[in-house]
């Protein structure tokens, strides 16, 4: 007896999670598929299988630029987000000593260079593997970013 009162327990829990999550929930609003709106299990499915970026690009087809994949905030494609992300940071903003903990201080790498003029120098030779035409030809996605 107990444990068909457990069974019908569980079974409406289910119901009632399910139900929350494709209806209630604040990001219910969002297009995506079934079981990426209930469990993250299926996004690490995707990434576990090798076929994540292309499953992104496909429902990125299918649903138009935001598309929920998890039980998190959706996932974006926009091509501007793209001319963000490999934009020339025209600005300076000098680095502080916390880089410091992110190498060694006897040989900085790019990351942790507190030097602004050493950090340009080292920067150009990574710079053109960087241009948005660089990364579209790597990515072969159109320039989107995921």
């Amino acid at each position: 007896m107990y444990i068909l009162l457990l069974a019908l327990t569980c079974l409406a829990l289910t119901a009632l999670y399910i139900t929350y999550q494709r209806h209630f929930h604040p990001l219910a609003s969002y297009p995506g598929p079934f079981w990426a709106s209930l469990t993250d299990f299926w996004n690490a499915y995707q990434f576990r299988s090798g076929q994540h970026p292309y499953t992104l690009n496909a429902l990125h087809e299918q649903y138009g630029p935001v598309v929920l994949i998890w039980t998190q905030p959706p996932q974006f494609r926009f091509r501007r987000c793209s001319q963000y992300n490999f934009r020339q940071r025209r600005e300076i903003m000098p680095k502080t000593e916390v880089y410091d903990t992110f190498g060694s201080r006897q040989f900085p790498n790019l990351f942790n260079q507190t030097d602004m003029g050493e950090h340009a120098k080292r920067r150009r030779y990574l710079l053109k593997n960087f241009s948005s035409l660089a990364v579209e030809k790597v990515e072969g996605n159109g320039g989107w970013v995921y």
